[in-house]
């Protein structure tokens, strides 16, 4: 991996009441994607069971039965980005949950490039329908994002899960030779 290695992170949810009974276990695909040194970070807006909140979040969404993480990837940045992407490397992955709803994450995240031309969106997903807007920022605009806005639990779990990948990609000499 370009002589990075890969984080391994793992996380309770300790910010809302955890459910009764087994959690269930949900494999997620994750992308930093780069296009002319910047980065797609998606601005979610929810009003649900998780509360009121704003917060930033990578692309990306759960793995489909017989598909790879990287099939998932490519998947979900044509739905969310109307981009074709190319994965450069693994990052590492992030075990969490959702202690609310009995959910268990199993998040593996990818750096990639767009490539071609944007298509249409297709947003399908009831988490797709969370996305208020896609910002396309500096790594270092990116990093301020997630270091200000950790106003509400749900985004302080997508916080402790995204933050350290962005500290990675700023930190690791070469990684983002070529991106920005």
């Amino acid at each position: 991996m370009l002589g990075v290695k890969a984080l391994k992170l793992s996380f309770t949810d300790d910010l809302f009441p955890r459910k009764e009974g087994p959690f269930l276990t949900r494999r997620v695909a994750r992308a930093f994607v780069f296009e002319d040194g910047r980065l797609f970070i998606h601005l979610i807006r929810r009003d649900d069971l998780f509360g009121k909140a704003t917060y930033p979040e990578t692309p990306g969404g759960g793995v489909k039965p017989g598909e790879s993480y990287e099939e998932a990837i490519f998947r979900e940045c044509l739905e969310e980005l109307g981009q074709e992407v190319e994965v450069l490397c693994y990052l590492g992955e992030v075990e969490d949950e959702y202690a609310l709803i009995g959910r268990k994450n199993l998040n593996r995240f990818f750096l990639c490039r767009a490539k071609g031309k944007p298509v249409e969106r297709h947003l399908v997903s009831k988490g797709d329908s969370l996305i208020a807007e896609t910002l396309f920022l500096t790594l270092e605009e990116a990093i301020r994002l997630y270091e200000s806005n950790a106003s509400t639990p749900i985004y302080e779990l997508v916080k402790r899960r995204e933050l350290p990948f962005l500290y990675l990609l700023r930190d690791a000499p070469g990684l983002l030779k070529d991106l920005v």
